[in-house]
């Protein structure tokens, strides 16, 4: 008798590869967006952009251990949010990198969870 597969166990499985592997890109994104922003930061002496680093490349952890849609959000209102504070202090558009990090993991940690939510609804009907 086939058991029913935790979500844990539903995300390793092959046919969810390619999502699996745009979530750890986008978090590669964010981690390489977070170094650079601590070199800035080193470089400049800037405290804040220390805090934004940690807090990128902490987003994209999350949402590389995680797959989570919570942090995959947190990820998109933060870059946003940091793009428009950009945008504000120095008038260029500056910061894209993370934002379009946030729209590919938002759209992959979504289409999981959907997939998930078709799986575990078919696992309930064969089982009734």
């Amino acid at each position: 008798m086939d058991r029913a597969r935790t979500k844990k166990e539903f995300y390793h499985l092959p046919q969810n590869e390619s999502l699996r592997k745009q979530i750890k890109g986008s978090a590669i994104i964010c981690y390489v967006c977070g170094g650079y922003m601590l070199l800035m930061a080193v470089l400049s002496h800037n405290s804040f952009l220390l805090v934004d680093a940690s807090i990128v490349a902490l987003l994209g952890a999350g949402v590389q251990f995680s797959q989570s849609r919570a942090f995959a959000i947190a990820l998109a209102v933060y870059a946003l949010g940091d793009l428009i504070i950009g945008v504000i202090i120095s008038g260029f558009l500056n910061g894209w990198f993370p934002l379009m990090s946030a729209a590919f993991v938002c759209y992959s940690t979504f289409k999981l969870q959907k997939e998930w939510k078709e799986y575990s609804m078919c696992k309930e009907d064969s089982h009734a």
